[in-house]
């Protein structure tokens, strides 16, 4: 064989070869249906497994940020949620959008409903404060999207609604499910969900005196002390519920929802100094809750600390704080609105935008 034919061979085999490898988007599709089919059989294990390769098979075909590798770690998430196994599928979720929010930026209706979903996660998982935060920050891309009479803002305050409701946060609760029946008048979870709450609340001393009872056998029950406090200060009693979430505090050093409701507490008593205390120990819990450094910004400007104000500002916005319509819109940073550095700090922040 001479040396033209040869290479002829090698030109039609390297050629065929080619045509015979699968197109990545293809073989991608497959191994995602794979998942999907072995998910709606039950069986589960075996989805996660093609699932894990899925999100291999994306990552090496596209790049680690493709929305293909976001929908394919979804997936995989959804094969651990529905198995109750939150905390693994929590962190894939939040993978998820953190590409999507990458590709589509922060306000598109994608990133909007993965939100929405973790704080699903959290509220499950009894984070109540991680849930409320991811909840808000859903409502506000939602109503900046959709505007206010939208059904998926009636379904994330919905949600809102029923985090305060399972903390016995009464009004909070009440606040939220009327203004989601407004919404969605006819929506029959709303509805019996509101009724449920009526109920709880026409016997909230009823609750105390359970809780107070359950308290005797459990003294140090850090759960029952937090969940006495919320029930205290729903009572209007403030000075019962800041010694509820103290006792809590004691029982368990990491009990970040116990801080956060103390902190609240002291805020509406115009405490600003003891609020800042108990946020800047949550945040020593969860240095990267961008709710709380924002929180810390609100305190120092309510008690007329603009340059400590606009530097935790700073420092939330740096770290992906997003939340603009909570920013133009909270009261409680009227004092430096009109402040030279907030003004530079807003605009430094149009610039990257």
């Amino acid at each position: 064989m001479n040396n033209r034919v040869a290479l002829f061979f090698v030109i039609t085999l390297l050629f065929l070869m080619s045509a015979c490898a699968k197109d990545p988007k293809i073989e991608w599709n497959e191994l995602n249906n794979q998942v999907a089919a072995l998910y709606q059989e039950g069986k589960y294990d075996e989805a996660i497994q093609v699932g894990n390769k899925t999100v291999e098979m994306a990552e090496k075909a596209f790049g680690p940020d493709h929305p293909n590798v976001a929908q394919s770690l979804y997936n995989l998430a959804g094969c651990y949620y529905i198995q109750n196994k939150l905390s693994d599928a929590e962190p894939l979720f939040k993978k998820a959008l953190n590409i999507k929010t990458k590709v589509y930026g922060p306000m598109h209706p994608e990133v909007a409903d993965l939100i929405n979903l973790l704080g699903n996660i959290f509220s499950l998982q009894n984070k109540n404060h991680e849930a409320e935060a991811a909840y808000s920050d859903a409502l506000a891309i939602n109503m900046k999207l959709f505007g206010k009479n939208h059904p998926k803002v009636s379904t994330v305050l919905g949600n809102l609604a029923s985090v305060y409701f399972s903390q016995g946060k009464f009004t909070k609760a009440d606040r939220y499910y009327n203004t989601a029946l407004q919404i969605t008048p006819d929506a029959q979870n709303l509805l019996k969900n509101k009724n449920e709450l009526e109920n709880t609340r026409k016997k909230i001393d009823v609750a105390i005196a359970q809780t107070l009872e359950t308290l005797k056998t459990k003294p140090k029950d850090s759960d029952t002390l937090w969940k006495l406090g919320n029930l205290y200060n729903e009572n209007n009693n403030p000075n019962a519920a800041i010694e509820s979430y103290q006792k809590a505090v004691a029982a368990k050093k990491d009990f970040i929802d116990a801080h956060v409701d103390l902190a609240t507490v002291y805020e509406e008593q115009k405490e600003f100094d003891k609020a800042l205390q108990e946020i800047r120990d949550a945040m020593e819990l969860k240095p990267k809750r961008l709710d709380l450094m924002y929180w810390s910004a609100a305190l120092c400007a309510e008690k007329g600390d603009a340059a400590a104000s606009v530097e935790w500002l700073r420092k939330a916005l740096d770290k992906g704080y997003n939340n603009w319509q909570r920013i133009k819109t909270d009261e409680r940073l009227a004092s430096i609105r009109n402040e030279e550095s907030f003004k530079k700090l807003l605009e430094r922040e149009e610039k990257k935008s």
